[in-house]
């Protein structure tokens, strides 16, 4: 198991590093942190993280990026790492008129050779080497054109008549007009449809209807037809539509009585007229809705948005539809919690028992007097004011009257026999024990002042000779406080496991703390009043030691005693216990430099 250093080891460039060993791993082993080296056992050398690839040391196979790429004159582009390009930047060239001292960029014909050629010897090259013929005058003349387009013209037309004329060299479209009134004497084939079209225009073909007629026919268009709440009549005399409308004052459509009102409810439906839809009654809020007699919600669901709730009943049943014979497991009352745990307040069958649980947990409950037949309590119990009671029970056993001596003060117990009585935790002061038999009891405080005059003990069912009665006074030393055990200079008390344990304090840093992952420190107050500590940490999870930066300062890098902070280069995996022991008051020690 290796050791966990959360945070950066500093040698202060004079510490070395010796018989070292680097991990030996492979690539697809180790994880993939930017700086991080290892030794790949799978090709035996050297390699490091450059944040995308595992890159090899030291020997041939080693890469890695060229510092930069320029781009020099006419060129764009360029980069510091990675593949680059580099373009001709044709913005940078200016348009000038070559002279003969200027060379073009040439790549000769092997096809990897660039060489330069000069102006005068491109010039010589395409003189020597190239044929060039004098251009003749190819334009067409007017003429020429006319004749090319008055020879397309020669085609059929229909309809129409077109012709070149080259004199003049216009060309004349001529379209023959004939006398419509003539149109059925005119032999021509083209005027056939003409001939057709008069024909189908002719009045015997489309007669002309009189008004009677039209009224008829349109009159007949309501007669035989339904109507609803208004009546057409055609009057045929005059020519004439009649168009009366129902009385609409008369609600001969609208039955409101109670059967049928009922009716309607029982089939009430949403606007739409689909299933599974919510119904509004009412628009104004403020309104009020008063239902006379009782109401039943045959729903599975009954929500309530209103914000205050008055209910005149004085009791509320939940569960009415229970069938069985007793209350229902888990039946009772849910405050919602919203985005946190739901309070409830339920009776439970095991038991059985009223359960009052925030989440999953119990949850307390204050009042002001409980009064209960009987009380079981299965942890502490702190009682800041009087305990009255007729009788205690320790592990069993009735004590009677006498339970539980904490403390005894001015007063004498004397006479009797103590059998089984506890005198525990704190000093009996000024008290004579006298005359009787003390059995059986167990001292766990102090005892100052006291004085025992009885000649013998009997101690765990042994009898102790005391050699006669003791008189003189108890001088046990009393217990230090916490406050003086972390001092640590008092040497007239003694410390109990207790006020021991005030020298050391624990504490546990939450590693998906939003502030700790964004700061990777903690500040701890321990309280100790001093700088003298020993911090250790280990894992909360796998319990193996670790180390960290550990400052005695608070979070603001100044000195304190009574903070400590806790630094690390990245956030751990688990949670990470912090143990803390004050060693104030320890003995100095010498230091020899010789």
């Amino acid at each position: 198991m290796a050791i966990p250093i959360l945070n950066h080891l500093d040698l202060r460039s004079s510490g070395e590093l010796r018989n070292a060993l680097l991990h030996k791993t492979t690539e697809a082993s180790a994880s993939n942190v930017e700086g991080k080296i290892i030794y790949d056992t799978g090709t035996n050398g050297i390699k490091f993280y450059n944040g995308s690839s595992w890159q090899a040391v030291g020997t041939s196979s080693a890469t890695g990026d060229i510092e930069g790429v320029t781009a020099g004159v006419g060129l764009s582009g360029g980069g510091t790492t990675g593949t680059v390009s580099l373009a001709i930047d044709l913005s940078e060239f200016s348009a000038v008129t070559p002279a003969s001292g200027d060379s073009f960029l040439t790549l000769d014909s092997d096809g990897s050779t660039e060489q330069l050629t000069t102006v005068s010897a491109l010039q010589t090259y395409m003189q020597n080497n190239l044929t060039f013929t004098t251009n003749t005058n190819t334009q067409l003349s007017q003429e020429q054109v006319e004749d090319f387009v008055g020879g397309m013209l020669d085609g059929t037309e229909t309809f129409i008549s077109v012709s070149y004329d080259d004199t003049d060299g216009n060309i004349d479209f001529v379209v023959p007009v004939k006398d419509e009134d003539n149109m059925a004497s005119d032999s021509d084939t083209h005027l056939a449809t003409q001939q057709s079209i008069k024909a189908y225009v002719d009045a015997s073909v489309i007669p002309a209807l009189t008004t009677e007629q039209v009224q008829d026919i349109v009159g007949g268009m309501f007669s035989s037809n339904t109507e609803t709440r208004i009546t057409a009549t055609y009057q045929d005399a005059d020519g004439t539509i009649d168009l009366v409308v129902n009385d609409m004052t008369a609600n001969d459509n609208d039955d409101v009585s109670n059967a049928n009102l009922l009716t309607r409810l029982a089939a009430l439906e949403s606007s739409g007229g689909s299933a599974d839809q919510n119904i509004v009654i009412g628009t104004d809020s403020g309104d009020t809705i008063v239902i006379t007699g009782n109401l039943q919600v045959s729903g599975t669901t009954t929500t309530v948005n209103s914000t205050t709730v008055n209910l005149n009943d004085h009791n509320i049943v939940l569960d009415s539809g229970n069938s069985t014979s007793a209350v229902v497991n888990g039946a009772g009352i849910t405050l919602e919690g919203g985005t946190g745990d739901d309070a409830t307040i339920t009776y439970s069958t095991t038991g059985p028992k009223f359960e009052l649980k925030l989440g999953s947990n119990y949850e307390d409950l204050q009042v002001d007097q409980l009064i209960a037949a009987s009380l079981d309590i299965s942890g502490n119990v702190d009682v800041d004011g009087t305990l009255e009671a007729d009788a205690i029970t320790i592990n069993g056993t009735a004590t009677g009257a006498l339970a539980l001596l904490d403390t005894v003060g001015t007063s004498q117990i004397d006479g009797d026999a103590i059998t089984g009585a506890k005198i525990a935790d704190d000093a009996v002061d000024s008290e004579h024990l006298v005359d009787g038999s003390v059995d059986n009891v167990h001292l766990a405080g102090s005892i100052a002042n006291a004085k025992l005059a009885n000649s013998a003990i009997t101690i765990d069912g042994t009898s102790v000779s005391l050699g006669g009665s003791i008189t003189t006074n108890n001088t046990q030393l009393s217990i230090a406080s916490a406050a003086e055990v972390q001092t640590g200079t008092n040497n007239t008390k003694a410390v109990s496991p207790d006020s021991l344990a005030a020298k050391s304090v624990h504490a546990t840093i939450d590693v998906s703390d939003s502030n700790f992952t964004s700061n990777l420190y903690a500040e701890i107050t321990h309280s100790l009043g001093t700088e003298d500590v020993i911090v250790q940490l280990f894992d909360s999870s796998s319990k193996e030691q670790v180390y960290a930066d550990i400052a005695r300062t608070d979070k603001a890098d100044s000195a304190s005693t009574s903070k400590i902070k806790v630094s690390f280069a990245a956030a751990p995996s688990n949670d990470i216990e912090v143990l803390i022991t004050s060693i104030k008051g320890s003995t100095a020690g010498s230091v020899a430099y010789a």
